[in-house]
């Protein structure tokens, strides 16, 4: 892996807008270049994870895999335990419904997990004292925090960006936050941002 190119992003500050061309090449040139170029979309799903997992988890050592559409792309970093990173997913590709931006969403999740650089909310409290009932989807958690919400989408629209080029941003809000948002672009004095839509 080509670590000695990855600029790591220390905790808490955000990746630059633009893209690592040099990481991006040294990805693709080296643990990308066992995959054929006609399974385009297997190339860019490793292209983004592999981007995230080499600037999350820098200085890492571990054996990961990846394998997306029955591409296995494996490498071999040190003597930590191995991990087995699997897609799956019942969205077609290419059909508009949003496929990249989960593929994303989930392995921007998974990475910042695994990096600890978020860690999941405890399940809440019973919502009822006298039965104990605990709303069982999620462990009990009905959303994420807003702030882990936050940095997740940031490094998923990351993904994205590998993915589709100049995407706006909407596709991996929406697998993020879930439900309707409403977009509002900066200015006018108004912040810019993506807002739950409730009723």
């Amino acid at each position: 892996m080509p670590w000695d190119v990855v600029t790591p992003v220390p905790v808490g500050d955000k990746h630059p807008e633009v893209l690592d061309q040099k990481l991006i090449d040294a990805i693709t040139e080296g643990p990308l270049s066992g995959i054929e170029v006609d399974k385009k979309q297997a190339r860019a799903a490793a292209l983004a994870f592999l981007y995230l997992y080499l600037i999350l988890t820098h200085g890492g050592e571990r054996y990961a895999w990846l394998q997306y559409r029955g591409i296995r792309l494996s490498h071999f970093l040190s003597h930590r335990s191995p991990l087995n990173f699997s897609a799956r997913s019942a969205l077609p590709v290419g059909a508009g419904l949003g496929s990249s931006a989960s593929f994303s969403t989930c392995a921007a999740t998974a990475l910042l997990l695994l990096s600890r650089r978020t860690i999941l909310p405890p399940p809440p409290a019973p919502t009822s004292i006298a039965t104990g009932h605990i709303h069982v989807s999620h462990n009990g958690r009905r959303a994420i925090p807003p702030i882990i919400a936050e940095e997740v989408n940031r490094w998923a629209f990351l993904a994205e960006k590998i993915l589709h080029g100049n995407p706006s941003g909407v596709d991996n809000s929406v697998a993020v936050f879930g439900g309707a948002l409403a977009y509002t672009r900066a200015g006018f004095q108004r912040k810019g941002g993506m807002e739950p839509i409730q009723g």
